[in-house]
This record gives structure tokens, C-alpha cells and sequence, in this order.
């Protein structure tokens, strides 16, 4: 788990722990709502129990925290006053918390592999020392580093859309990740400054063709911001949700050239985005049966590309 574990301290320290503030405040703000005066010290106690009880368990649901958690059940009024108020258990804000703050881990589903439910484990039984703890500026030089050694050259505003940062931040940490400057093409005939790991310039080439299905938010079609010199930009309006969420993808030697969604029967629709010479269209039908054998049951893409209504619609 070593290297993982770096990874995810990186990404933690860098990234996540910047939501921590603004959820902890507008936790304290629904709780003062909701009659409790203070939250600081509600959210404390409650994330102590919660904690406690995941280390004497290992693993549980939600429903099972707060089963045996009293504070995880109290009643949190939405939007009170309002049409549209609600009501919802104070669970779903204090596990959210938890995460932010590194302290627990979604673990394993509920039952099968497809399952959208899954239980809690506290992170430092994961990854031993937890996740917390590292400098964050000397996380966010590590995860660019990191970024690109996997996906350089890219652009800063590359850099700065796959981590959510500011741009100030972004470009403090592309100089202290030690970045060497370079021109990146980032689509057909245009090419803007980019960027490369000092210790990854040479040059590199992949001759060998090579086919692909990669599912809903895969890290090769979600690495970058500029895509045009992968994705034809008509085509990505048919393949990313308004959110930047990019579905199921086919990809022939570095490009995408279509999506593809499994069928309630099991087997898998390609969609096509324009013209495929026929020989690779059989090289990506080959892949398709392979990875119809190789599931057990057939699934609901979470985040389908905008053609997969037309292809379970045929």
C-alpha cells in the first residue's frame, strides 16, 4: 500500500482538505437551524462516537452507524421554512465530514461488485498512520509531478481543471514540482505553452495500433482540460455530461472514436462518432465479447455519455 498511500496523502492534503472549512461551516450553520447552539461541539462528538464505533466493527454501513449511533439519527430540517423544505438523518453531513477530513474510507460494497451501497471503515485501519499530515504545499508539487509523469506535456489550465485548484495555486505548484516549460499541441494546428517533468523529456513513440474500451470517467479520457488533439470537440458534447464527467469510451491509437454502454442483456452496444475503417471496427467488436465474457452480470453506467440513449435505444 506504500505508493498508493503517498497518492492519496497527496491528494488529501492538496485537494480535499480545502473543502473541510466551507462544509465544516455550513454544518455548523444547518445545526444552529436545527435548534443545536454549538455545532462545533456537536460535530466533535459525533465524529468521536461514529469513529469509535467503526474501530470496534472494522466495517459498517451507513444504516448501521447510525443504527448505533444516537447523534447520526438526529434530524436535520432542509431548507426549513421553505416549499421545498425536507428532513434527512445528520449521517449523510457527519460521514461526509469524516471523509474530508481523512478520517474514514468507503470500503467494500453491499453485496455485489455493481452495488451502489458500501460500507465505512475508519482510514487509519486502511492505510496504517491514515492519510493526514503532509505539508500541502509540498503535496500539490508531488501531485503534479505525479500528473505529469502519467499525462505531460499538458497546459497549466490542463493541470488546473483535473485538480479543481485556484490559479494561483496551480501555478505555484507546477515551479515547485520543478516543471519544465514546453509547446504542447492541443489540437489540430493550435499549440500553447505546456508543460513536462523535469526528468521525462525525451521523446517517445507507440507504433503498435491498439484498440480500447474504457468505462465512465477512465483517467486517460478524464486527464485533461484541452482535448481536441483526442477528441473531435462536436463529439465531446455527445460523450461528457455538462459536468465534465466523460462516459464509456472506445479508443483506436490515441484518439476516441466512439462510446460504448452495456445492454439489460449482457451484451455491449458500440456507438460509432464518425468513420472507422472496418478492420479496426472488428478489432474493437473482438474486445467487446471478451469483456461480455469476462462480466457476471450486466450494470447501470453512473455517468453515460449523451449517444448511450440512442445506442439502448436500438
Amino acid at each position: 500500500m506504500g505508493h498508493d498511500a503517498e497518492v492519496a496523502r497527496a491528494a488529501h492534503a492538496s485537494s480535499t482538505l480545502k473543502l473541510l472549512a466551507p462544509e465544516h461551516a455550513r454544518f455548523v450553520k444547518m445545526l444552529a437551524a436545527n435548534g443545536i447552539a454549538d455545532g462545533d461541539r456537536w460535530i466533535a462528538e459525533a465524529k468521536r462516537q461514529t469513529l469509535a464505533e467503526l474501530h470496534r466493527r472494522g466495517e459498517a454501513t451507513a444504516r448501521e452507524l447510525g443504527l448505533a449511533v444516537p447523534a447520526l439519527r438526529h434530524p436535520m430540517v432542509l431548507a426549513p421554512g421553505k416549499s421545498y423544505s425536507s428532513t434527512q438523518g445528520a449521517h449523510t453531513r457527519v460521514l461526509q465530514h469524516l471523509g474530508f477530513d481523512g478520517s474514514i474510507v468507503r470500503a467494500r460494497p453491499v453485496g455485489s461488485w455493481v452495488n451502489s451501497q458500501y460500507r465505512w471503515a475508519s482510514m487509519d485501519d486502511w492505510i496504517h498512520g491514515g492519510i493526514t499530515g503532509m505539508d500541502p504545499s509540498d503535496a500539490s508539487a508531488a501531485l503534479v509531478d505525479r500528473w505529469l509523469h502519467r499525462f505531460g506535456p499538458g497546459t497549466t489550465a490542463d493541470i488546473q481543471w483535473w485538480t479543481g485548484w485556484n490559479g494561483r495555486d496551480t501555478k505555484q505548484a507546477i515551479a515547485a514540482a520543478g516543471a519544465v516549460p514546453v509547446a504542447a499541441e492541443v489540437g489540430p494546428g493550435r499549440v500553447e505553452p505546456g508543460w513536462l517533468a523535469a526528468e521525462d523529456t525525451a521523446a517517445v513513440s507507440c507504433d503498435e495500433p491498439w484498440v480500447a474500451l474504457v468505462p465512465g470517467l477512465d483517467p486517460t479520457t478524464m486527464g485533461w482540460k484541452e482535448r481536441d488533439w483526442y477528441l473531435d470537440p462536436t463529439d465531446a458534447l455527445r460523450l461528457f455530461d455538462p459536468n465534465g464527467n466523460g462516459g464509456p469510451a472506445i479508443w483506436i491509437d490515441g484518439r476516441i472514436v466512439g462510446s460504448w454502454v452495456p445492454r439489460p442483456d449482457g451484451t455491449i452496444a458500440l456507438g460509432w462518432f464518425g468513420s472507422v475503417a472496418a478492420r479496426r471496427r472488428r478489432q474493437v467488436e473482438t474486445v467487446a465479447r471478451r469483456l461480455e465474457a469476462l462480466l457476471d452480470r450486466t450494470f447501470t453506467v453512473r455517468f453515460p455519455a449523451a449517444i448511450q440513449a440512442v445506442l439502448l435505444g436500438s
